[in-house]
């Protein structure tokens, strides 16, 4: 449910701020979006780990060691 809320909150934000970045900055409205996207995005290669091809022991075993560190 906490994922759900942050959800609804990052839509609400955008919703509302939308019509005064479109107001600003007319055909480029949309670059602060792509620009935040482009952050988060290299923020989750950065953060989450790759678990394809791994069983649930290795995953696991890949958590605790950096919990560790």
């Amino acid at each position: 449910s906490l994922c759900i809320g942050i959800n609804w909150l990052c839509n609400l934000i955008v919703g509302v701020s939308y019509p005064y970045v479109s107001d600003a900055l007319d055909d480029y409205a949309y670059v602060p979006f792509v620009v935040l996207l482009a952050i988060f995005y290299l923020l989750a290669l950065k953060l989450v780990p790759e678990t394809s091809g791994k069983s649930a022991e290795e995953i696991q075993a890949e958590y605790d060691s950096r919990r560790e560190q």
